[in-house]
């Protein structure tokens, strides 16, 4: 079973050992609450992976407290075992813009 660990109010550890699907991530409860996200909008992220790699932009956030994840960057989700996802600011943001720093 997949799970996540809540790191700060704004960042979470997810895990992906034996995670099959890498399109969407369940933003933890906690972390959704106190940054207030709401369905549908865009918000800036930097996910680290622990295989070193970063990448930084706005995700789509979906009804279902998901941040969404284009499938050109599924391979660094699936060459990783886990990565810690935060979110940057208050601000919503008009485009998704994830990609590789």
């Amino acid at each position: 079973m997949n799970s996540t660990e809540v790191l700060t109010k704004r960042k979470w550890r997810q895990d992906l050992k034996n995670r099959n699907y890498m399109g969407l991530f369940l933003i933890p409860r906690k972390v959704f609450e106190s940054e207030k996200v709401n369905d549908g909008t865009k918000r800036l992220v930097r996910i680290k992976f622990n295989t070193g790699t970063e990448l930084k932009g706005a995700v789509t956030v979906t009804s279902g407290r998901e941040i969404y994840i284009p499938r050109h960057l599924h391979h660094y989700f699936e060459n990783a075992d886990w990565f810690d996802c935060e979110i940057l600011d208050d601000i919503c943001y008009p485009k998704s813009s994830l990609d590789i720093l």
